[in-house]
């Protein structure tokens, strides 16, 4: 078990080991995006991820198979940056396309990702990623059907 880290995962591995994370990612999310997700009428798409973590994240570590925390003290500074989540909202979108909710993750389907908002919480028993897939913004509407010939209602 590791903690992920997008950076480490992509700069510090083989390609065979991020290969295996990656691909339990995808096992994860695909258990929590219902079979039949049809996201199609909905084109373009915005997707961004809200990530319940303890403000603390940086301690938190598997040691002998068991996850390690301690609760953090007030005035906490965190040491980590919220950008090195990005591999959560790839493999979603990736995870998207396996399930057949959208036929690609390209620009033209998904042109508005990879925001990530922190949410604080006080026990590493409330994290949870929360995806919020929204509409694209309508000001778009005319470039895309003028490029893609489409903009669902």
């Amino acid at each position: 078990m590791i903690k992920v880290n997008s950076q480490a995962i992509y700069s510090g591995m083989n390609h065979f080991t991020r290969g295996k994370i990656v691909g339990e990612l995808h096992m994860h999310l695909a258990e929590y995006i219902p079979d039949k997700l049809d996201l199609k009428p909905f084109f373009p798409l915005s997707i961004r991820l809200e990530i319940h973590i303890p403000p603390n994240y940086e301690g938190v570590k598997m040691l002998k198979g068991k996850l390690s925390w301690k609760q953090p003290k007030d005035l906490h500074e965190p040491r980590w940056d919220a950008d090195n989540q990005w591999l959560w909202i790839k493999a979603f979108q990736d995870t998207l396309k396996e399930k057949g909710a959208i036929p690609e993750d390209n620009v033209m389907w998904i042109p508005d990702t990879g925001r990530i908002t922190f949410v604080p919480v006080s026990n590493i028993d409330k994290r949870k990623l929360v995806y919020v897939i929204t509409r694209h913004q309508s000001k778009w509407k005319k470039t895309w059907i003028k490029y893609f010939g489409f903009f669902n209602k």
